[in-house]
């Protein structure tokens, strides 16, 4: 029973000390593949709203000022 007790504190005192030793290194600035995976899929996903948004500004811009230009002609 006392080498299991044993056993599990060597277990959690190691886990702790990788825990840690994971903490410092992000402060430090090293990246891990899932960060540099998430920024990657982070920029592409800006990517396709930025273009998005650019191939449809100018007709829904047209269907805005259509849409103001009617309601005025109507109230007028």
């Amino acid at each position: 029973m006392i080498k299991t007790i044993c056993t599990k504190m060597d277990i959690a005192i190691m886990q702790a000390k990788t825990g840690f030793g994971r903490f410092v290194k992000e402060e430090h600035g090293d990246f891990g593949i899932s960060q540099i995976a998430m920024i990657v899929a982070a920029v592409v996903i800006i990517g396709l709203i930025v273009g998005f948004v650019t191939d449809n500004l100018g007709e829904f811009l047209e269907g805005l000022w259509d849409t103001i230009t009617e309601w005025f002609n109507i109230t007028l």
